[in-house]
């Protein structure tokens, strides 16, 4: 709700199915999903190898929440970070140590105060985006001017 996206929208490759890429988004997210999860199935063996790794999709890209939140949104890190704490304890592999909904009642994020400022501009975005980038610690004023340049 806060993105106006889903979280995951698989699709289905030319070696993969939708499944497939539904459990490759989830562990880029979340992280490797625990062996004994993977293989604990009836159609396991159809998805994942004796080892717990996907059979039909290697090279995963790992991305956190967080991450996604400021990269792909633009979100400012405060607010990524704040609801990524909120949201990744609902979303832990195992159900007996996601979040309760009373835990979740109880979250600091649903205290906040009303934030409307929750995205940097693209402007915002780039500068970040390129001081991130430049190497060996060049002044921050340099990358403004680079910028204005460009635009």
């Amino acid at each position: 709700m806060v993105t106006g996206d889903f979280l995951f929208e698989p699709r289905k490759g030319q070696n993969y199915d939708k499944d497939d890429d539904h459990l490759a988004q989830m562990m880029e997210l979340l992280g490797r999903m625990p062996q004994n999860l993977a293989l604990s199935g009836k159609n396991s063996r159809k998805f994942f190898d004796s080892r717990g790794n996907l059979r039909r999709i290697n090279g995963l890209s790992y991305w956190p929440l967080r991450k996604v939140l400021t990269d792909k949104y633009h979100m400012r890190e405060t607010e990524a970070n704040a609801l990524s704490d909120f949201l990744m304890p609902m979303l832990r592999w195992r159900h007996d140590g996601r979040a309760t909904a009373e835990q979740m009642l109880k979250h600091p994020w649903l205290s906040m105060p009303a934030n409307y400022n929750t995205k940097y501009t693209q402007k915002e975005f780039d500068i970040i985006k390129l001081k991130k980038e430049m190497k060996y610690g060049a002044d921050y004023a340099t990358a403004d001017l680079l910028l204005d340049d460009h635009r």
